[in-house]
């Protein structure tokens, strides 16, 4: 009986030693998770493959806020969705479907101008605005604007160009049309253009085939940005595959989770692509992409899904991220 109470007790001993290890354990800093105070979750999946080399996702500490509504600061004229926006100084370029531009000062949060852009069209979607770094006039207050057309047939025989606009705070004139004659048949719908002012790039980036067909890519050319100087006379350039400088696509170097299903607007700020994407709903959520360009990885897929609307395009304002929804939904991230 002495034998089996003695049992009992170095039972119990080993069974006391044990639970406070554990809870000495759960209590170690070293395996506490850090308290995540973001609105936004960054998805990382360590078991994905990859087809090119593996693709390093770093973690963005970053916040975010409603910035502002567009329809709260005046009233406007058009009824066409938001599309793409650029800004340059305090000056935000709004532009919605046809190539209908608002001009909005930041600084004192108010709408200055609604007009048509001289590339006003049925045909043209105005899908993607960017400024480049080019002066029409030394003495103009804004570079050119880049807008891209993004439409599903040919128009006079091209297909998805880029107008280049000489915008004031109240008018514009189209100095260039940007073609690329893809022989090849490279770019599905649609094909989309962004500055990369730094360097004095046009990336072109868009669907091998389309949206959520089965084997679609999302394909990424790059291409010297064309001076004014290389127009022809009726203001047209037109490149081919002679002037692409470099052609691939995002699944060439990664093969995650994530998949980008619609893409929406362009920025390149210090050899990033900033790809704001989705659709707003539940099968295609709101996401933002941010691909270095010079390793060809994606740094970060950011979850938006909290945002039930089109992503639609992004600018850099005062060292922030500015992106506009559709419906005039204003979101500001810092970094």
């Amino acid at each position: 009986m002495k034998r089996i109470f003695a049992d009992l007790l170095f039972i119990l001993f080993i069974f006391n030693i044990l639970v406070n290890a554990q809870n000495s354990v759960s209590a170690s800093p070293k395996n506490k998770s850090a308290k995540n105070t973001s609105k936004l979750t960054l998805k990382v999946d360590t078991t994905v493959e990859y087809l090119g080399p593996k693709v390093d996702l770093n973690k963005y500490s970053y916040s975010e806020s409603l910035y502002f509504r567009i329809p709260e600061l005046g009233s406007l004229k058009t009824r066409e969705a938001y599309q793409g926006m650029a800004i340059y100084g305090d000056y935000m370029f709004s532009l919605h479907n046809k190539g209908i531009c608002t001009v909005i000062d930041l600084k004192n949060r108010k709408i200055l101008s609604e007009f048509n852009l001289a590339c006003y069209a049925t045909t043209n979607h105005a899908n993607v605005a960017s400024f480049g770094r080019e002066f029409y006039n030394p003495q103009d207050e804004f570079p050119l604007l880049y807008v891209s057309q993004v439409y599903r047939e040919k128009v006079n025989n091209m297909k998805d160009v880029c107008y280049v606009e000489r915008v004031t705070k109240n008018s514009s004139e189209l100095v260039q049309t940007i073609n690329y004659k893809d022989e090849k048949g490279t770019f599905g719908y649609a094909l989309q253009w962004v500055v990369d002012v730094k360097n004095g790039y046009l990336y072109g980036f868009g669907n091998t085939i389309s949206n959520a067909v089965e084997g679609n890519r999302h394909r990424i050319t790059k291409f010297k940005l064309p001076a004014l100087s290389d127009n022809d006379s009726n203001k047209m350039v037109t490149l081919t595959e002679a002037d692409v400088i470099e052609s691939y696509t995002l699944e060439d170097y990664y093969n995650g989770r994530e998949k980008l299903l619609v893409g929406q607007g362009l920025l390149i700020c210090n050899g990033k692509l900033f790809l704001p994407t989705g659709i707003g709903d539940a099968t295609r959520p709101a996401s933002l992409w941010i691909v270095d360009l010079d390793s060809r990885r994606i740094n970060s897929v950011i979850d938006l899904s909290y945002i039930k609307k089109e992503p639609e395009d992004c600018d850099v304002y005062q060292g922030s991220l500015i992106m506009q929804c559709n419906g005039g939904d204003v979101y500001k991230f810092t970094f």
